[in-house]
């Protein structure tokens, strides 16, 4: 919970945090999410956990979990907790700001994952009411894993993956929260529905390269598939200026002469968003 609450993109909500006690984070590989243990006392919960490290406060009527206290997290994330004359026993509590992401990262794809064909009863505006996490995860995961080798690790890597590939997972996270439209009332629909552009589409849009590749990989005849606000996924490579990625799609096929809604190719796309080397690439490619 320290470690979540330290890197969080927003402040959390009391139910928010209390749901790191449903996640099993021993699977061995990616964390499972164990609806049985729902706290039934949330705040106790994190009180039990924390102890007198955190505290809560109230915000227009909605309560708010917060470090007691500045020194609490410049505790744990000083250098000076593995000085030679600190006890190892004390030791043992130092944090670093990338395992901290990656701990968000594990307790964001837990929830999301389980959003499989399984679940019973089937997602709907009703049932999302239990996985207090769930609008968190949505919106946030993908900020946690752009930090440093964070998505490069495994058990990060293949939880993406899986988020990803599958079909009901990808759909209930864009449903939930549509990056490609992110003014967007969170659930439009009663269900979550097939989003319109690909997977890989929002992989990039997320700027990862290597989920990227797998998913070049896994459905190559997706690379040129059309939709989503910038057209195609080499539009908006351009458009986010990743060369990476760009070269990724590139040798995956992604075809240079596609034009947007704009009539527009990824080429003038990066030219307008004033990605000079990314247009220079797409020329080049185009030229040989």
């Amino acid at each position: 919970m320290i470690q979540f609450l330290r890197v969080c993109a927003r402040p959390l909500l009391v139910d928010e945090l209390s749901e790191i006690l449903t996640i099993d984070y021993d699977t061995g590989t990616t964390p499972k999410y164990e609806a049985i243990w729902h706290p039934e006392t949330p705040e106790s919960d994190i009180f039990i956990v924390c102890h007198n490290l955190v505290t809560t406060h109230w915000i227009n009527g909605i309560q708010y979990v917060q470090f007691a206290h500045l020194s609490v997290p410049e505790f744990f994330y000083s250098d000076r907790i593995l000085w030679d004359v600190v006890p190892d026993r004390v030791k043992r509590y130092h944090c670093n700001i990338e395992d901290s992401h990656w701990v968000a990262v594990q307790t964001c794809i837990a929830p999301l994952l389980h959003f499989d064909d399984n679940l019973k009863p089937p997602l709907d505006r009703n049932t999302i009411e239990i996985f207090t996490m769930a609008d968190y995860a949505a919106k946030y995961w993908f900020h946690h894993a752009q930090y440093g080798n964070v998505a490069d690790r495994e058990d990060i890597r293949l939880g993406i993956e899986r988020l990803f590939a599958q079909e009901s997972t990808f759909a209930a996270w864009v449903w939930l929260h549509d990056i490609d439209n992110p003014t967007m009332e969170s659930m439009p629909t009663e269900s979550p529905e097939k989003p319109a552009a690909p997977p890989i589409y929002y992989a990039v849009l997320c700027e990862l390269p290597n989920i990227v590749k797998y998913l070049a990989e896994k459905f190559p005849g997706s690379v040129n598939n059309k939709g989503g606000k910038y057209g195609t996924p080499l539009h908006a490579a351009a458009a986010k200026g990743n060369f990476d990625i760009v070269q990724i799609l590139l040798e995956s096929g992604a075809d240079t002469t596609a034009w947007d809604s704009d009539h527009r190719t990824a080429s003038q796309v990066a030219l307008g968003s004033g990605e000079y080397i990314i247009a220079q690439l797409l020329a080049q490619h185009r030229v040989n």
